[in-house]
């Protein structure tokens, strides 16, 4: 797939060269042409004596002085074609027309359920078929399952992201669709894999979970996140600037602002999506403290490959191609024969794994 990405890239590499070439040396082409004219008129009018040699150095300083901006002009036309082109994607974006919202409230907060859902992306196939499942308040659900078998795509209607094809997805015990949308924003909180955070402090990252927070809050949060071990580094603490798309901290450093912010917003469901895949020791093991405490109380609905993550969760769902194929506890599938027993086996023999020297006798 990466070749294949770098061969595409190439390629579009050549036909941008292929389109933008031909222009820009046919014009600056043209300006030396118009130059050179300027230097022979300017030259002929001083031996002809039509014009003072004076004259003809100031007309030669002129010309040779609008040279430079005219060929500047032409790399600024091809930057202006590409930001047009930026901007009618922004237009797109803008024009999108807002999802359909209903004026019902909350009936019981914490409550998701999911009734014989399915969905597909536009273009593509069926990613999920007939999900019927209910997360209750202060319970844990885990999605198990291959790449591809729809897990993520479950945290996005969750999210109201997208909306269903055809079932219902109810938050609070009411159809997502009937809810407005500050009303569900209100109810999630979401703890991505890949972190983004804003060009500004680490404070004003976690704030942004809930600005009228308090301060003893905003401390609670950061205990209970780990986060303070992460400023007690720094030297500017909690004012440190975490840079574009929170470049200045680790991923493992981003998820736990993630996760405080996610308790300063306090909401009653939380959706967590592969958030302990490739941490280093030290964070993963500072992240699952933090997931510990954040799910007091709250309904959490888990996507992991890591199935030490998942195995304490109330109820497990195991999907393989868009449908749930078993339900249950760790304990009550790791005794069955199915695909999450075959998971934790598989896992199981992999904690034998030893990286072996090529000399080693074994």
């Amino acid at each position: 797939a990466l070749a294949r990405a770098h061969r595409a890239q190439q390629e579009a590499s050549r036909r941008s060269l292929r389109t933008s070439l031909p222009g820009l040396i046919g014009f600056a082409t043209a300006v030396q042409l118009m130059f050179a004219a300027v230097i022979v008129i300017a030259v002929w009018q001083s031996l002809t004596g039509a014009a003072s040699a004076a004259t003809a150095a100031v007309v030669l300083f002129a010309a040779a002085r609008f040279t430079g901006p005219l060929i500047d002009a032409a790399d600024l036309g091809s930057a202006l074609r590409l930001a047009g082109h930026d901007l009618d994607r922004i237009d797109n974006v803008l024009d999108e027309p807002a999802q359909p919202e209903g004026t019902d409230s909350i009936e019981q907060a914490g409550e998701l359920a999911f009734d014989h859902v399915d969905f597909t992306y536009p273009g593509g196939r069926q990613v999920l078929h007939e999900v019927t499942f209910s997360a209750h308040p202060g319970t844990t659900t885990a999605l198990v399952g291959p790449s591809g078998s729809g897990k993520s795509t479950i945290l996005q209607l969750a999210a109201r992201f997208f909306d269903p094809d055809a079932g219902t997805v109810r938050i609070g015990g009411v159809d997502a669709r009937l809810l407005p949308v500050q009303t569900v924003m209100e109810q999630l909180s979401v703890v991505q894999q890949n972190v983004y955070l804003l060009d500004d402090t680490i404070e004003a990252n976690i704030r942004f979970g809930n600005p009228e927070a308090t301060d003893d809050e905003l401390r609670e949060a950061i205990r209970l996140s780990r986060v303070d071990e992460i400023i007690d580094r720094m030297p500017h603490g909690l004012d440190t600037q975490v840079g574009e798309a929170g470049v200045a901290l680790s991923g493992g450093e981003r998820q736990r602002v993630s996760i405080a912010r996610a308790f300063l917003k306090d909401s009653p469901i939380v959706l967590l999506d592969e958030i302990t895949a490739s941490l280093d020791p030290e964070n993963a093991i500072a992240v699952h403290a933090g997931l510990a405490a954040l799910s007091e109380g709250r309904t959490m609905l888990i996507v992991s490959h890591d199935l030490t993550t998942i195995a304490g969760a109330d109820q497990i769902l195991v999907l393989d191609d868009g449908a749930i194929v078993e339900h249950g506890t760790h304990t009550d599938l790791v005794a069955g024969t199915g695909l999450y027993a075959d998971f934790w086996a598989e896992r199981e023999r992999a904690q034998g794994w030893r990286v072996t020297h090529p000399t080693d006798a074994s």
